[in-house]
């Protein structure tokens, strides 16, 4: 992320190469949490949160859904 942590720029590798992702938000900062290394590792649920701009830090998971019946 930028200073301001109005940008953030991502890598992505896929099977033979790296993707760059680059999101700006325009009207409100992106919320991270305090960095002690170079990378963060986010689970799936945790980047979608912190690219819709909240807390993810904040967010409790979701309980596992099991379904005995399906009609």
């Amino acid at each position: 992320r930028n200073k301001k942590a109005d940008k953030i720029r991502m890598l992505y590798w896929e099977d033979n190469g790296f993707w760059l992702l680059y999101k700006r938000n325009e009207k409100s900062r992106f919320v991270f949490p305090g960095i002690s290394n170079d990378a963060i590792v986010l689970s799936i649920s945790q980047l979608q949160w912190l690219l819709s701009g909240m807390d993810f830090t904040q967010q409790e998971k979701p309980e596992k859904l099991y379904f005995s019946r399906f009609y």
